[in-house]
């Protein structure tokens, strides 16, 4: 019961939902534009690091919001860096995989992708006899005894030409994989693709995707990316809040480009929260594609009816109150909701839980009274 729900992020991460393979292709111009904006401001901002602890509390909110989006972009740099470059790189492989096949190999993608992925299957049209794919990872764990197997992919299901792969790598390493073919019916390794063997620029190639995803390490990575990922998410609202602050000061547009980021912005965490409530309440449908459109009309709907509300309300802070205390109360509902509907969780006090729920509940529990605190001192603070 969870397929919809992390598809749908999944998918909102890699290629905002838009047809395959110009979405990826526009993320990856998105995370270009994003590394030059930081670049950019480095530059401009010639004292940024001079004034990397300097916060004018008494002062206007336009130079808080300035000292505390200079905080946010100066401390985790490197960070942001690295996520948008890797971001960017991911987005844009397609695209530059046409490019070393135009260089490399006369134009053909196909010898291209074959030199790392070995060659495609040939579909044979005889029917593959009975076969177990454990013996697959078994043999994969006598040919790399030193390598976890993580993921098994079928190539010609059902086909006598079959190839079955089996991928592994080493537990907490950043670029540790072995990927191997086997032909199904006589069990033959026909390609192997590992870490090993790979160039630098191809190691530095593979690193893309753990350092991206913190794919690597343990616990304590995964929680400094949330950490650093969400500094990254205040910088560029504040980033946004700085400009709208001078729209407004110039223009008579200020007020639709506030209402407008506050609706998108503030809208897009009531629908993202609701998710987990789609997750758990929906019913399951009789396919998983109708349930993943069952939730996906969810999520939109909650955005749109968040951004009608922002220009009803008129006034962009408070409605941005509004929404955002509205995500603290969904966001204390969450554990609530799953011990309902599963009889497990925080709320449950069942300590066989596992840790991966108990952490999702504490956190959201957390992060819910944290957003209403927060909201509520802005919210009486003075204008």
């Amino acid at each position: 019961q969870g397929n919809d729900f992390t598809e749908l992020l999944r998918r909102m991460h890699t290629d905002l939902l838009l047809p395959q393979p110009f979405g990826r292709y526009f993320i990856g111009f998105m995370g270009l534009l994003m590394m030059l904006s930081i670049l950019s401001g480095i530059i401009i901002h010639k004292k940024i690091f001079s004034e990397m602890f300097k916060f004018r509390i008494n002062r206007s909110k336009r130079l808080l919001w300035t000292d505390f989006h200079k905080v946010l972009g100066v401390w985790p740099l490197p960070f942001h860096i690295m996520i948008s470059f890797s971001g960017a790189m991911l987005g844009l492989a397609g695209l530059m995989i046409n490019v070393a096949a135009l260089s490399a190999f006369d134009g053909d993608v196909d010898a291209a992708v074959a030199t790392v992925l070995g060659e495609r299957v040939e579909i044979s049209g005889q029917l593959l006899p009975d076969y177990s794919l454990d013996l697959f990872v078994k043999k994969y764990r006598i040919d790399r005894p030193k390598s976890t197997p993580t993921m098994l992919m079928i190539e010609g299901y059902g086909d006598l030409n079959q190839v079955v792969q089996v991928s592994g790598e080493k537990e907490g390493a950043l670029v540790s994989f072995s990927n191997i073919k086997y032909r199904s019916h006589n069990h033959e390794i026909l390609h192997i693709n590992r870490a090993d063997d790979a160039t630098p620029f191809m190691l530095a190639y593979y690193a893309l995707t753990p350092l991206h995803y913190a794919l690597y390490g343990g616990f304590l990575i995964k929680a400094l990316y949330f950490v650093l990922g969400l500094s990254l998410c205040l910088m560029m609202v504040s980033g946004t809040v700085i400009w709208q602050i001078r729209q407004a000061q110039r223009s008579k547009s200020g007020l639709f480009l506030s209402l407008l980021t506050v609706g998108i912005c503030s809208g897009m965490v009531v629908a993202t929260v609701t998710l987990f409530y789609a997750n758990k309440l929906l019913p399951m449908g009789n396919t998983l594609d109708q349930r993943y459109d069952w939730v996906f009309m969810a999520y939109f709907a909650v955005w749109l009816v968040c951004l009608i509300w922002t220009f009803i309300r008129r006034k962009a802070k408070q409605a941005a109150v509004d929404l955002l205390q509205l995500s603290g109360v969904l966001l204390l509902g969450i554990p609530v909701v799953n011990m309902f509907t599963t009889g497990n969780g925080l709320l449950s006090f069942d300590l066989t839980i596992p840790l991966s729920t108990l952490f999702v509940d504490a956190l959201s529990m957390l992060l819910g009274f944290t957003l209403l605190y927060t909201i509520g001192k802005i919210n009486y603070s003075k204008r």
